[in-house]
């Protein structure tokens, strides 16, 4: 029995998560436009805290992944959630510090620099995976090309 191949289903249902999402997100920040200083307070919380529990799960999956290749992939996303926040937290203020300014203002200007920057960041987290989805989809076809009766050596060069 050849290897298997992840369907295209699970693409189809990562894609339908990532819509929902989406649409979540967005319902959520139209929400925020609304909310006074408390309601955003309280929900900055939970968000946290949801951030909180998908790190934990990381470190977990890092830790005791399925494989060596999901732990490495989620030790990836680690080292790029410390790094982003070290920026972010530490250097990105001092980047943008103006005469004038305050802490609280430095560090105002740099969440709404990383807030587009990370939406930036999202968008071509869509594009790589498509590509990654894509570039999957091309190789199991090309196994089951391979492994068809009707395929030569000649057809695949």
């Amino acid at each position: 029995m050849g290897p298997t191949y992840p369907k295209e289903e699970i693409f189809s249902g990562k894609l339908r998560e990532l819509a929902r999402q989406q649409q979540q997100t967005a319902a959520q920040f139209r929400r925020y436009e609304q909310a006074d200083l408390q309601q955003i307070r309280l929900e900055l919380e939970q968000l946290q805290q949801e951030e909180a529990d998908a790190e934990r799960r990381l470190r977990q999956s890092a830790d005791t992944g399925r494989s060596p290749a999901v732990a490495a992939l989620s030790r990836a996303q680690l080292d790029y959630l410390r790094r982003v926040r070290v920026i972010l937290q530490e250097k990105l203020p001092g980047y943008l510090h103006s005469e004038g300014a305050d802490a609280l203002e430095d560090q105002a200007e740099a969440a709404c620099l990383y807030g587009e920057y990370a939406m930036d960041a999202a968008a071509q987290a869509i594009h790589h995976a498509l590509l990654a989805a894509l570039r999957a989809k091309e190789l199991r076809m090309r196994c089951q090309e391979q492994a068809s009766p009707n395929h030569t050596e000649e057809e695949s060069t």
